[in-house]
């Protein structure tokens, strides 16, 4: 999976928002993520000015 997937479904005022929602959210799907794909969202998110907390 990549993790601007992850970053789209966090961000509300994405225009990828919803595309992504729908796929983390789609049960015909199994999910695997690696933890270089976490480091990258918490980077990604960081940029974006979040608080750790709230990522």
């Amino acid at each position: 999976m990549d993790s601007n997937v992850l970053a789209y479904a966090y961000d509300a005022n994405s225009a990828f928002h919803l595309r992504a929602t729908a796929f983390l959210t789609d049960p015909s799907f199994d999910y695997y993520i690696a933890t270089k794909n976490i480091s990258e969202y918490f980077a990604v998110l960081s940029k974006m000015g979040e608080p750790f907390a709230k990522a």
